[in-house]
């Protein structure tokens, strides 16, 4: 075997314990089958804040001027 399959092969092992552990954290996590909705997940609490509103105003603001930008094309 080439040191690149090698390489490949442990990359993917890798890559594959972390899928199974992330696996198990999803599953641990509180979320109702019947409602995925309630959990001790943060979903939804940044909803009405005026804040949040004014810093995905900025990021689109900066993706406007970054698409004139040639390093990012």
């Amino acid at each position: 075997m080439t040191t690149t399959t090698q390489t490949i092969e442990q990359r993917v092992a890798y890559l594959e314990a972390e899928l199974t552990r992330i696996s198990g954290l999803l599953l641990n996590a509180n979320v109702s089958e019947a409602d995925p909705l309630s959990s001790n997940l943060p979903f939804g609490v940044f909803k009405d804040d005026p804040l949040f509103d004014e810093v995905v105003q900025k990021m689109r603001e900066e993706r406007e001027l970054d698409a004139d930008n040639p390093a990012y094309t």
